[in-house]
């Protein structure tokens, strides 16, 4: 009796699974803007609304960030689902000439990103474009901005939950079956206000480069 042909099974899987790491730096743009009423509240006579707008504009400078992010994904084909824990920071320097203070402003969060990814094979190298929204949660929220009728700063706080949306341009080399390395350009952009008074209007995004590793299982 004729035996019928076995048929082997697929080596590839539908669905993947993989944890990695991915570390860098972004700079982060921080967008001067100021309420002309707010300021004027604020700041009462003899200093102006627009002296205060000169005095911020000139003293706050862009900075950068240390980013750190844990991640997990699952891969459906070419489509792919992302979260993971992200470290990550906003805020500026500023070196106010007129009072004589200087520092920077580091808002640090940890957040938990949210994100959809399509992976276009190339051989050894994979192309993967990501979007996404992810919530973060303030570790270390003071800052300060500048306060002249005191000869000094403002104590400020960043809001505890800052949302954010992002995107990145993934590549991606594959080493064998377990374990691929990858670069990423990276943008972010903060929804809403990042500080939490309603005279520091600044708004926040930052473009990174990150360099990491994926482990399939």
């Amino acid at each position: 009796m004729p035996q019928l042909p076995i048929q082997a099974k697929s080596s590839t899987k539908r669905v993947q699974h993989q944890l990695g790491l991915q570390f860098g730096v972004s700079g982060i743009i921080s967008s001067f803007e100021v309420d002309q009423s707010g300021v004027s509240w604020v700041f009462p006579q003899p200093y102006s609304a627009k002296e205060i707008r000169e005095w911020r504009e000139l003293g706050e400078r862009n900075t950068s960030s240390w980013d750190f992010n844990l991640r997990y994904q699952c891969q459906f084909a070419h489509w792919g689902f992302q979260t993971g824990l992200n470290y990550l920071e906003w805020g500026e320097q500023y070196k106010y000439e007129v009072i004589s203070v200087e520092g920077t402003n580091r808002y640090q969060y940890v957040q938990i990103p949210l994100g959809l990814s399509y992976r276009i094979p190339l051989q050894k190298l994979t192309l993967q474009p990501a979007i996404g929204v992810g919530l973060g949660y303030g570790i270390q929220r003071n800052g300060a901005y500048i306060l002249p009728q005191n000869n000094g700063v403002a104590l400020v706080e960043s809001r505890k939950f800052v949302l954010n949306t992002f995107a990145q341009f993934e590549i991606i080399y594959q080493v064998n079956e377990q374990i691929q390395f990858s670069v990423s350009p990276l943008y972010r952009y903060a929804f809403g206000q990042v500080v939490s008074d309603p005279y520091i209007k600044n708004k926040y995004q930052s473009l990174g480069l990150l360099t990491g590793f994926m482990f399939n299982f």
